[in-house]
């Protein structure tokens, strides 16, 4: 364990040698964590801090109010304490090796990007650079990682910090955010551009980045604290057929209802995490059958296409509906 703050921390599992083949990671993924609580069981996704190939090592900041999963985490959890921990997950990281790449990083954020740089700089043709964003000083996350690496790589690796609540500072406009991420030339030269941050700072930065020049394909994003789409109310139910292990349960479902949380209540055991729509653990393919995906922050067009979706955010439509959670 260790401290990172008064309400953040960083923790190093150590995997049992059995599975540990299971547990390797690439930069940027990251893994859900589960707790009992009065009979509930809550899982919550939590980034990989260590670069590719380093111990399993997560960052957690609680989350304001104090989450039952991150004060916990952060508070009580003590070394040698038993942690249920799912296998690596996420494609934040994923890219082509090497060139000039271009990374921001808005509060906890710096997380899985902490990761995902630290890998890239093994590669002596990678030059980055990292826009770190927060509020002041005494809520920067990893400062003394990214001190190490700015000072183990001097020349390819340099840091521009961005405070937004310190005196006389503010929220970047966008005019601001064109001026600070085009001031080492044309960004269209670079490799990539990994954005991990609050869902709004995201959006603004989008199209930003296009005005500048950069591929949409090779912007790569990764969301914390996604606020949730508004939803409104569906009337009827539908006849939904749920494939999940080889088995196949079928039962009348409210359309008002997710689908992760029917196949959760019929006692089928289907993967989940984050329920927001941000992980895409409980991606499963409609089958047959039309259904509203509220909010997809993971799945691509040519997925959606064929029929992805992600249940926790995703209520059926038609009559009926047949949902593969195998597929």
């Amino acid at each position: 364990m260790d401290r990172l703050g008064p309400d953040a921390a960083a923790v190093t599992f150590e995997v049992a040698a059995a599975v540990r083949g299971r547990f390797a990671f690439r930069a940027g993924q990251w893994v859900a964590v589960r707790r009992r609580v009065g009979g509930a069981e809550l899982r919550r996704s939590y980034s990989v801090c260590a670069p590719a190939g380093g111990p399993l090592r997560i960052g957690v900041r609680e989350r304001p109010g104090g989450g039952r999963v991150s004060s916990w985490l952060v508070h009580r959890l003590a070394p040698g304490d038993l942690v249920e921990v799912g296998e690596p997950a996420g494609t934040f990281g994923a890219g082509a090796p090497g060139g000039d790449a271009l990374f921001v990083a808005a509060g906890a954020g710096i997380t899985p990007v902490l990761s995902v740089v630290a890998t890239r700089l093994r590669d002596p043709r990678a030059r980055i650079r990292l826009v770190q964003v927060d509020r002041e000083p005494s809520s920067r996350l990893f400062g003394a990682e990214v001190d190490r690496l700015l000072d183990e790589h001097p020349g390819r690796f340099s840091r521009t910090q961005v405070w937004t609540r310190t005196p006389g500072a503010g929220r970047p406009s966008a005019k601001d955010w064109r001026r600070l991420l085009g001031a080492d030339g044309p960004l269209s030269r670079l490799a990539g551009v990994w954005l991990c941050g609050p869902e709004g700072l995201v959006g603004e930065l989008r199209p930003v980045l296009a005005s500048l020049g950069v591929p949409h394909r090779r912007v790569h994003t990764e969301l914390f604290d996604a606020t949730p789409a508004e939803v409104a109310p569906l009337g009827g139910a539908s006849t939904v057929r749920l494939l999940s292990g080889g088995a196949a349960v079928t039962s009348t479902v409210p359309r008002s209802r997710w689908l992760l949380d029917a196949a959760r209540g019929l006692g089928l055991d289907v993967p989940f995490s984050c329920l927001g729509g941000m992980c895409g653990v409980c991606r499963a393919r409609v089958v047959d059958g039309e259904v509203d995906m509220v909010t997809n922050h993971q799945l691509g067009a040519a997925e959606v296409a064929a029929g992805a979706v992600l249940t926790c955010r995703t209520r059926p439509l038609s009559r009926t509906v047949t949902v593969d959670f195998d597929a």
